[in-house]
């Protein structure tokens, strides 16, 4: 069980686990509020800011794995996606390391919404190495046996068919389950991108948060005390002289006067 800040989660279901882990990770810091909103719809720029955003706490441990953020002072990639957007950053980067593209008219379309296969599209990358991302329409079929393998777009073809390769970490699978139809265009939930979103390959976001737990906390530095006063040595004193810090020793017969015969 985990304690999220969004109330509309079913406690302990997938979706609320991997919410709570990215959300420890940041990746849902642009959400003010208390929900979630698991089933609605999301968009194809809020999708882009959260992969980065997952991928790049995930790996946080590997520069290699970093995808660098857009500047501002870099002329977009895309012509509907100015530096106004507040998902500039995110999108500029993933069309600047060749994960995402723009259609005919230059255009990335940010408002509209996320199709199953346009998820599988823009993750795979990110889940392999680019030369894994590879396979044709027949071991699609071979290797899904979707029903609609036909209705599949073609750029979305060989990232299915390397998301097959990684076994029960595929993204297909643990987002959908063994499905036989696979919905190509059909939209993705945020419920359903954030469970997508919670692991990359074999790194997972519970693992991640499990490494910052463990990283030790600043201490603030030990106030060092002034060494205790140590008593002042006495000099040695000749052998049968009375120390200064002693009283002489009392004369037999001192203190009586003597009258001499």
């Amino acid at each position: 069980q985990v304690s999220s800040r969004f109330t509309d989660l079913e406690p302990g279901s997938l979706v609320a686990r991997s919410v709570y882990y990215l959300d420890r990770l940041g990746v849902f810091a642009d959400i003010s509020g208390n929900e979630f909103q698991p089933q609605r719809s999301v968009r194809r720029g809020e999708f882009a800011r959260w992969l980065v955003l997952a991928n790049n706490a995930i790996h946080a441990d590997e520069p290699s794995r970093q995808i660098r953020l857009g500047s501002a002072s870099e002329r977009p990639l895309f012509l509907d996606v100015p530096e106004e957007d507040p998902n500039f950053r995110y999108i500029q980067a993933l069309g600047a390391a060749g994960i995402v593209s723009g259609d005919a008219n230059r255009e990335f379309r940010p408002n509209s919404l996320l199709s199953r296969a346009e998820l599988i599209r823009m993750k795979a990358p990110l889940d392999l190495p680019p030369g894994q991302i590879k396979g044709s329409r027949l071991e699609l079929e071979e290797r899904w046996g979707f029903t609609d393998a036909a209705q599949i777009p073609e750029e979305a073809v060989a990232p299915l068919v390397a998301d097959r390769s990684l076994e029960n970490a595929s993204t297909v699978l643990r987002t959908f389950g063994p499905i036989r139809t696979f919905n190509p265009f059909q939209p993705v939930s945020r419920g359903e991108a954030a469970i997508a979103l919670s692991a990359f390959g074999e790194r997972t976001a519970q693992e991640a948060v499990a490494q910052l737990s463990a990283l030790p906390s600043p201490t603030p530095e030990a106030e060092t005390s002034p060494p205790a006063a140590q008593p002042e040595p006495t000099s040695p004193t000749p052998e049968g002289e009375p120390s200064p810090s002693e009283p002489p020793a009392a004369t037999p017969g001192a203190g009586k006067i003597v009258t001499p015969r």
